[in-house]
């Protein structure tokens, strides 16, 4: 054996690995490292402990390595020559733009069907693609469009003959701006004034100077005052990206194309001065929020975002009060600052008055405001009415919408951001007169409080005189041009036709791109009919050789005089429903000698076995989730699979076919249908192990079966995206869906298909044919959505027969599962997560072992490496089998038998110190048809029962 010895003292060692460490904490008399600045710093040996440099820290070791180890953690806190820069940096949502690329790109043969072209000026392939516009080097084209588009490109040396790839490298740290690359994205960036470097956010900016440019008058923020804020480009991404600053716009180009309509709001002509004079929160691009008030960190435009805001979460309720006090900012602005050349706002005293109270309170250190005054404030903003005849801009509501679409360059934001904004102010409006209704109604207010003024000076003492304002009539109030406003932005979104982020690819309109994913109208209908069609495949499979119940359409009685909100038309006879038992499958299959293997030796459940029949169960959900989604368009993104008395009419019987009508739960919240709420909730599934089905459900619904059939992964969302352009693009000219006599509606040309189809609003949804948005449901509307339902299904040729007798196949043998198999199913059931994954492939392995039995284990496993899954995994795939576990601690043991009884797997509690006896249970064959049989089936899941 080989030995080692230390040359400072006698000391041997085993191994080299030994030496070093002994030399280490012994012999070592300095430490090496460095500052926070780079410097580098000595810590020598005294007394034979390393102490830390610190003047404020008295730490102290004697081993090299803590001290090092140490100094580290403590360095941040030694600042003898570094700046005090504050490093917290406000979150921005950078502004970014793209000018026409017009003749500074070329077409490249064999290149313009993947969206990327040639510019002439980078000297670099352009991807034109929707949401990209950034040049791409050769050798990176491929991977781009793979990963970033999701379309394959197979590059050929034939298509790299003509490329020439010379980026200019003149453009970087100018002094002046140039005119920027056409067709390549600008975003809004800083420059630096000593060096001009630029970059695109601020964050980055404080590095910079922090390493390039750090002197004593750049401390507490000092640096800010070099740095301006212009438009920068870059033309490569990742490790290539290096930003520069450009014009504006191109130099041939206006910033605001000329207009001659006198009646704008804003003309091209004066936006340059207007936007100067525009108060603070206004002018600033993204609704600023500087302002003596001192209201702060209030929400964007661009944080508000161009999507729908849903149920108010924290976030909605972050969203809509920032966007009220920016509301309430303006309001202030202006009633004590008329702006010139903007149209005169008309402000009433009493809200001028509560505007003041608000201002009084937000001034106070610290400001407190009343919860009531907001309301006040807003409820006064609206009692008021302007002259029939005074522009639309003339309500503070209007005039705040239209001024917050202005961009700082003087563009303006997209238009469907104008709904964002006015929605969130709608409903605050509406909640408010509700709040204030109920305090009128409960006793008549003074007049020394603001109530009193509203009731009084405002409603004239009558308490009905406020709905004069929030409902159509013959005044016109700021409530009605923010309505008029909405209804007329839904116009606009609906006549566009395609979402902003999707447009047809090729000339015949057979491949679309919706975001970053491009799919083809072929691959949609070839999923969708071969997922139909595995629904009968699937039945088959879970039937083993049991008839199913045709669905008998002269037993139901359907009554067209029932208008009535949430009758079910389709009533079954008591007879027809009773001649099959709830357990008809199960006393089938043991009729017909148990094909699935249910049974356990004659005596109890093989619970690995019903566990297969529920995966399998599952597929056949899903695939039925699936198939409702192209069966009804865009309707809601739920669907309840049975028919109850209770219930609304869930299906559309076409002939020998059918088609799935959703119904979502919330909007049964209008109807005070809270019964049947609940009804419904006990009847939607989307899987046995995950429970009630969500829109993140069906999102992934959609998602695997269009990857499983080699199409892009589309979600809810761009499913919705793709409807929109199938309609627009296909169904446009189809026959009109025939709406009552007297209908207004009839006389605007539109296409009823069309808008039932796209779901835009909640107005054409319950004008045009009903239902969806929670009430107005009639027969006649639901006529009218079959017929729509009729016409989708025959676009995507979904004409499977579900009556058809094939559905009863041949027995097919059950296959058992490999160990591998179910350790999967086992982990997917302990993690309810479908896609799960090892924490490493030694896990994995053992796990294995543990379930293929014919081995004994010892496993030896780091801390948190899942050793206790050997016996939490195995009972969720053989519950007859027994495991013993033996916890060292009480404690543990506790905690074990509650992590068991959170997976429903039966368990019992063992202490040695008392005698207990543990209970059993056996059934016999005979009992198989009586209900105390299947209680056994009961603690594999409450989701399955």
């Amino acid at each position: 054996m080989q030995h080692y010895r230390c040359a400072q003292c006698p000391a041997i060692f085993s191994s080299i690995s030994s030496r070093k460490n002994h030399v280490r904490h012994e012999h070592q008399s300095t430490v090496h490292t460095k500052d926070i600045h780079g410097s580098e710093v000595i810590i020598e040996r005294v007394n034979n402990r390393f102490s830390c440099p610190q003047v404020a820290c008295s730490y102290s070791t004697v081993k090299a390595s803590l001290m090092q180890t140490h100094y580290h953690n403590c360095r941040s806190k030694i600042r003898t020559s570094a700046p005090s820069v504050a490093s917290h940096i406000p979150r921005v949502v950078v502004q970014s733009r793209v000018i026409p690329a017009g003749s500074q790109v070329q077409e490249l043969a064999g290149w313009m069907e993947f969206g990327v072209y040639y510019h002439k000026l980078a000297k670099l392939l352009l991807c034109s693609n929707d949401g990209c516009h950034v040049c791409v080097k050769v050798e990176e084209i491929s991977s781009h469009l793979q990963t970033q588009h999701h379309i394959k490109c197979i590059v050929e040396e034939s298509m790299l003959d003509d490329i020439v790839q010379a980026p200019p490298q003149d453009i970087y740290n100018l002094e002046q701006p140039i005119a920027p690359f056409r067709g390549v994205r600008m975003y809004m960036g800083f420059v630096c004034n000593v060096c001009y470097y630029a970059c695109v956010q601020l964050d980055s900016m404080r590095k910079h100077f922090v390493a390039h440019h750090w002197v004593p008058e750049f401390q507490d923020g000092g640096w800010r005052n070099n740095i301006s804020q212009s438009w920068v480009q870059t033309l490569l991404r990742h490790q290539h990206r290096r930003f520069f600053h450009v014009l504006p716009t191109h130099p041939d180009d206006d910033i605001i194309p000329d207009s001659n309509t006198s009646s704008s709001v804003i003309t091209s002509r004066q936006a340059s001065g207007l936007l100067a004079q525009l108060p603070p929160p206004i002018s600033m691009t993204s609704l600023g929020v500087h302002n003596p008030a001192g209201i702060r960190d209030t929400p964007t435009c661009d944080e508000i975002g161009n999507k729908p805001l849903g149920s108010l979460a924290a976030s909605a309720i972050k969203k809509y009060s920032g966007l009220l006090a920016l509301f309430f900012i303006f309001c202030l602005e202006i009633s004590h600052n008329p702006r010139l050349g903007l149209p005169a706002c008309i402000i009433n005293p009493l809200a001028l008055k509560l505007l003041d109270q608000l201002h009084d309170h937000l001034t106070t250190s610290p400001p407190i405001i009343p919860s009531q005054l907001i309301p006040e404030c807003l409820v006064a903003l609206f009692i008021q009415s302007n002259p029939h005849g005074t522009p639309d801009t003339c309500f503070h509501v209007l005039q705040f919408v239209a001024l917050s679409m202005i961009k700082e360059d003087g563009s303006f934001q997209p238009h469907g951001l104008v709904t964002r904004l006015l929605a969130p102010l709608q409903y605050c409006l509406r909640v408010s007169f509700v709040e204030l209704y109920l305090a009128f109604s409960a006793c008549t207010p003074s007049l020394d409080t603001n109530l009193g003024l509203i009731f009084h000076n405002g409603l004239n003492g009558q308490v009905e005189n406020m709905w004069n304002y929030v409902i159509e009539g013959t005044v016109n109030t700021p409530f009605w041009g923010l309505r008029s406003w909405m209804h007329l932005m839904a116009t606009v979104t609906m006549t566009e036709g395609l979402p902003e982020t999707t447009h047809w690819i090729d000339s015949g309109c057979t491949q679309l791109a919706i975001n970053n994913l491009t799919v083809s109208l072929d691959d949609v209908k070839h999923t969708i009919q071969q997922t139909f069609q595995s629904i009968g495949q699937l039945l088959s499979l879970l039937t083993q050789g049991v008839k199913l119940p045709v669905f008998d359409r002269v037993a139901y009685e359907d009554q067209p005089h029932m208008v009535d909100v949430g009758f079910n038309y389709l009533v079954a006879s008591a007879k027809y429903h009773n001649q099959y038992s709830g357990r008809y499958l199960l006393e089938s299959w043991m009729a017909a000698g148990d094909p699935w293997g249910f049974s356990k030796y004659g005596e109890t459940w093989d619970r690995s076995t019903v566990q297969k029949w529920l995966d399998m169960a599952n597929e056949l959900t899903k695939a039925l989730y699936f198939c409702v989604q192209p069966a009804k368009g865009t309707e809601e993104m739920t669907v309840k699979i049975v028919n109850t008395p209770e219930a609304m009419r869930n299906v559309f019987w076409r002939n020998a076919f059918a088609s799935l009508f959703g119904f979502h739960p919330a909007y049964s919240n209008l109807l005070d249908q809270l019964d049947h709420i609940q009804h419904l909730l006990t009847h939607l599934w989307v899987d046995t192990s995950l429970g009630l089905f969500t829109t993140a459900h069906q999102t992934s619904v959609l998602h695997r079966t269009f990857v499983k059939h080699n199409v892009a992964p589309l979600g809810v969302n761009p499913w919705r995206h793709l409807c929109v352009a199938v309609c627009d693009q296909w169904l446009k000219e189809h026959p009109r869906i025939g709406l009552v006599d007297d209908d207004e509606d009839d006389e605007d040309g539109s296409n009823h298909v069309l808008d039932i189809q796209r779901n835009h609003t909640s107005r054409t949804a319950n004008w045009v044919y009903g239902g969806t948005s929670g009430h107005s449901m009639d027969r006649r509307a639901e006529y009218q959505f079959r017929q729509a339902c009729t016409i989708w299904q025959d676009f995507w040729g979904v004409n499977w027969d579900y009556s058809s007798s094939s559905l009863v196949g041949p027995v097919t043998p059950v296959i058992p599962l490999s160990p591998s198999q179910l350790a999967m199913q086992a982990l997917q059931q302990f993690t309810r997560d479908p896609s799960p994954s090892w924490k490493s492939p030694f896990q994995q392995l053992w796990i294995t072992a543990v379930l293929e039995a014919d081995q004994d284990l010892l496993v030896v496993a780091r801390t948190g490496g899942g050793k206790s899954l050997a016996y939490l995994l195995p009972p969720l795939v053989e519950p007859t089998q027994l495991s013993v576990v033996i916890q060292p601690l009480k404690a543990l043991g506790h905690e074990t038998m509650k992590i068991l009884e959170s997976h429903h797997i039966e368990g019992f509690y063992v202490d040695q110190a008392l005698k207990q006896d543990i209970p059993h249970n056996t059934n016999s064959r005979s009992a198989w048809y009586e209900p105390s049989f299947l209680r056994p089936l009961r603690p594999l899941s409450w989701w399955r029962v």
